[in-house]
């Protein structure tokens, strides 16, 4: 299965590459035709200027190459600070969600007022699947919370605890606190979500600018060879032209300088300086 996923995978890049090859062919055709039917002057004035253009566009290709690497570094920070990030924000949530539902179990005049506070803490929103580093961001008790981590597993196994009223209440105050601050850091979270977001959009626009580049320079080259072609075959036809008018300029001297017994030759040249047709011979 794996062998003939990559047959497959081979054939698909030699399709791509046959069709680019024959889609630039196909382009160097129809600039050999434009460049034929311009004057010698246009032409050579616009091949001159596109030489100019391809080395500021070739300036312009290692701005761009250097814009990418440095954005592509950015990222993959802003990647690995927003999911460690992320991942604490889910943990602590989890964490203020089993305070809520211990804190709700014993019942005590302050229920009530508790009720809303439990409500929202089961209702924080859940991170999203990318997140980042972040040093300095500051998560509630980060060592109580470990302990309390380490018997999650065996909640509903044991019987829940109880607390008196004033505990319950001071539990209650703390609980509230620590959302406000998982809050913050939630808020923290989606800054660099939108971050990683907005670099990734940035990377996407300069390679999509760096291809825009690179196809017009290829195009810009192909005009400048399609020029050269058709400047040799011109030169080619004139030479030969020179070469065709000369030898017949030879021949009508050699038949000037022959005479004939009968005269007939010096008739015909009398009929070439003439510029007319010779007589018939009988």
């Amino acid at each position: 299965m794996l062998v003939r996923s990559s047959f497959i995978q081979s054939h698909i890049m030699f399709s791509l590459a046959d069709m680019f090859q024959n889609r630039r062919r196909r382009r160097r055709d129809t600039l050999k035709k434009q460049a034929s039917i311009m004057a010698p002057y246009v032409r050579n004035s616009l091949s001159h200027d596109i030489l100019s253009t391809t080395t500021v566009s070739d300036q312009e290709l290692e701005e761009l190459d250097r814009g990418l690497e440095q954005s592509k570094t950015q990222l993959e920070k802003a990647v690995e600070s927003e999911r460690f990030v992320g991942m604490r924000v889910e943990r602590y949530r989890q964490l203020l969600q089993q305070r809520a539902r211990e804190l709700q179990v014993v019942k005590s005049p302050s229920d009530d007022e508790f009720q809303d506070e439990a409500d929202r803490g089961a209702a924080l929103p859940k991170h999203e699947d990318d997140a980042t580093y972040q040093e300095g961001v500051a998560l509630p008790d980060d060592d109580e919370s470990d302990d309390e981590d380490d018997g999650d597993e065996e909640v509903g196994m044991k019987q829940r605890p109880t607390y008196t009223p004033e505990e319950r209440e001071r539990l209650v105050a703390k609980l509230k606190r620590d959302q406000e601050a998982l809050a913050k850091v939630q808020n923290t979270h989606s800054q660099l979500v939108e971050n990683v977001r907005n670099l990734r959009k940035q990377i996407l626009m300069l390679e999509r600018k760096r291809a825009d580049i690179l196809g017009k320079t290829e195009e810009c080259q192909d005009f400048v060879q399609a020029v050269a072609f058709v400047q040799h075959e011109e030169e080619e036809g004139d030479d030969g032209r020179a070469v065709s008018v000369g030898r017949l300029d030879v021949e009508m001297s050699e038949l000037r300088d022959t005479k004939g017994d009968d005269g007939a030759v010096e008739e015909y040249k009398e009929a070439d300086d003439m510029d007319c047709k010779p007589p018939a011979f009988t």
